[in-house]
């Protein structure tokens, strides 16, 4: 009987396959992903079993790779994308970089060097799936813990940029013709090594990525969180050591055919049915290109490094402000040694509805534990329906493991928690009589090393109840340097007086600026003299939005309008959008159309109506009320669609459909 070896069991000196294990360990644990283009499925030593038997029934072909990673499908003809990795890991030759010399020679010739098993997969992809495919799909990476010389690096990275800019096939020695400054011979010697024809070796070169080579790359500070991982967590861990077993015995010779790990084998593991049990929670952080780096953000950062107490930080400001924008901007401004996890409170409005409950303990913590485990390899949190202690008592020991594993890594790193839209917890948790988790996260005993941020709004800190002892930091509107470089984007040829005139009617607030390039096709004069005479705040903006899509629509439809934001803030959201047409017997492409002209405040996907941002979805609520009768009217609905419709028996108990 095999038997199977334990994490400490793992000797992480060596550069063999314990640490291949480990890698796996820490790519399978990517796999739980809600993301359409995420990763998928992950091959350990070769690729999908179906094209393996066809393109390579031996086995010798893809000796070269050590890992496999299909994103946006389980196949390479059904991902978007493919990641071929081959693993060198070295303790003792950690500080050699790679020479081209050492990428063209092997132990014994060219035939087994890195560069020729590289290729050799290459060329086996390129004659299976044609050259358009392989170059639009796929990446072939060396993954180091050791550099790339830097000079070697550099010449490799100018021949990159320049076949970046010129996709057609080329010889390779027309490539060099056209960059003099490169050296041709260790180029030669490389091609040779490849046993690949010169335009062959071109299209090699333009999917060779060493971008995660060397003691500055992302990659090592991966390297370096497995051993610590290996060193603290993992060793007393049942849930990572079953991982590794499974892992294990994928990599065993009897296994051949069984390599694919998929997400159904990891939530298994772990004793579950779904990804949802594991990450019960939803989270639409909106992403928006066209952002600016705050003013404030270099002192939020530097207050989060200077707060050696570890008191809890809030950061707030009114509406439109930015405040789920500058919470991304932390997140990548803090250290890459170091951890942040963001938690959403307001799910795109879905945070009020019935079936989503993100407010609670069992929902929230678990949640934001598994983010942490998925991360760094610290326990999931397994348990359900326990008492809110329980969690809060399971999270802390996390916490501290977690700031373990990170410290073993880099003694300066530190464990960030941004909890965005707090108060809209607190608001949901006191509409269902019920107690939000945050009110007790706040004023937990916060374990060293971490750092807990909440966001609100100004007026509603308070409900946070946040303990005495907090950090207090205030969001300010864009300063006239903001409003410069945010509207200069979109107007390069701005002049100053107009700038001053922007900033002044917008008053700075970065939702108005956002808002009001709605009318960018028109011109900065344009917008200018919308804006004026007192103003714009962002209540205004959106009632000017509405009224111009009632006048698009025509006036006689504005009853319509006025019932269907009053179905939208009373029906549980997502509000599939059949529901609204049955109601207000309307056609769906008249519904279409009307969240096309209220793109900004309303997204209609998948069939399916949302809030874009809490600012609008405030001034509906305020705005548009449905009368109990109204209510009544749609539980008879729901009544009638309870036993056939999910959305219906899901919802027919909503409160707010009871009222």
């Amino acid at each position: 009987m095999l038997e199977f070896k334990t994490i400490p069991d793992a000797d992480l000196s060596s550069a063999g396959d314990d640490f291949h294990l480990l890698w796996a360990i820490k790519k399978s644990l990517d796999l739980l992903n809600f993301d359409d283009d995420g990763l998928k499925a992950v091959i350990i030593e070769g690729v999908e079993e179906n094209a393996s038997k066809k393109i390579d029934p031996t086995g010798e072909k893809f000796l070269g790779i050590d890992l496999t990673e299909y994103y946006g499908g389980i196949d390479f003809e059904t991902a978007n994308s493919v990641v071929i990795s081959q693993l060198k890991y070295s303790t003792r030759r950690a500080n050699e970089s790679f020479t081209y010399s050492k990428l063209y020679n092997g132990k014994k010739s060219k035939k087994g060097s890195i560069v020729h098993r590289l290729a050799t997969i290459f060329k086996v992809f390129l004659d299976e799936y044609g050259r358009d495919e392989v170059i639009k799909k796929t990446t072939i990476k060396l993954v180091s813990n050791r550099g790339i010389n830097t000079t070697h690096l550099n010449q490799f990275n100018q021949i990159k940029r320049f076949l970046h800019k010129n996709k057609r096939p080329q010889s390779f020695n027309a490539v060099l013709n056209k960059l003099p400054n490169i050296s041709r011979k260790p180029f030669d010697e490389l091609r040779k090594a490849s046993d690949l024809n010169l335009k062959e070796f071109t299209d090699f070169i333009r999917l060779l990525d060493f971008e995660d080579c060397g003691a500055d790359s992302r990659q090592k500070l991966n390297f370096e969180l497995i051993k610590s991982i290996s060193k603290t967590s993992i060793k007393s861990q049942n849930q990572f050591n079953s991982l590794f077993q499974m892992i294990w015995r994928k990599m065993m010779p009897e296994s051949d055919g069984e390599r694919k790990i998929t997400l159904i084998d990891v939530v298994t593991n772990f004793g579950f049915s779904s990804i949802n049990n594991l990450f019960p929670v939803s989270q639409n952080f909106e992403q928006n290109t066209n952002v600016v780096n705050r003013e404030q953000l270099d002192n939020i950062v530097s207050a989060i490094e200077q707060n050696n107490t570890y008191l809890p930080i809030c950061i707030h400001g009114g509406a439109g402000i930015g405040k789920s924008t500058i919470i991304n901007q932390v997140k990548n401004r803090l250290p890459e040694y170091s951890e942040c996890i963001l938690f959403d409170c307001y799910g795109a409005g879905k945070y009020q509805n019935p079936e989503d409950k993100r407010h609670l303990h069992r929902k929230a913590i678990t949640q934001i534990a598994n983010e942490l485990a998925k991360n760094l390899g610290t326990d999931f949190l397994l348990v359900q329906n326990e008492s809110d202690d329980v969690y809060l008592t399971e999270f802390i020991r996390r916490i501290e493991k977690g700031v373990e594993i990170l410290r073993n890594r880099n003694p300066l790193a530190s464990l960030v928690f941004i909890i965005d839209a707090a108060d809209n917890s607190v608001t949901a948790a006191q509409n269902c009589g019920e107690k939000s988790f945050i009110e007790d996260l706040l004023n937990i005993d916060i374990p060293d090393g971490c750092h807990f941020i909440a966001t609100s709004r100004t007026y509603r800190t308070e409900s946070l109840k946040l303990p005495d002892k907090h950090l207090d930091i205030e969001l300010k509107p864009f300063s006239l340097d903001e409003t410069t470089l945010f509207i200069k984007k979109s107007f390069p040829d701005i002049t100053d007086e107009e700038i001053l005139d922007f900033h002044k009617y917008t008053k700075g607030i970065p939702r108005v600026q956002f808002y009001s390039l709605d009318l960018r096709e028109q011109g900065i004069n344009e917008i200018i003299n919308y804006l004026k005479p007192n103003g714009k705040v962002v209540e205004d903006l959106i009632l000017d939005k509405i009224e111009q899509a009632v006048i698009r629509i025509g006036k006689d439809k504005r009853p319509l309008v006025e019932e269907f934001f009053k179905l939208l803030i009373s029906l549980p959201r997502p509000v599939p959008i059949e529901y609204l047409s049955e109601i207000l017997n309307v056609e769906i492409s008249f519904l279409s159309d009307l969240s096309s002209d209220i793109w900004n405040g309303l997204i209609l996907e998948d069939s399916l109506f949302r809030f874009r941002d809490e600012d609008f979805e405030n001034y509906v609520k305020q705005t548009y009320q449905s009368t109990k009768e109204e209510l009544k009217q749609i539980a008879k609905l729901f009544l009638s669609k309870a036993k056939t419709d999910e959305y219906a028996s899901i919802n027919l108990g909503s409160l707010e459909l009871l009222h």
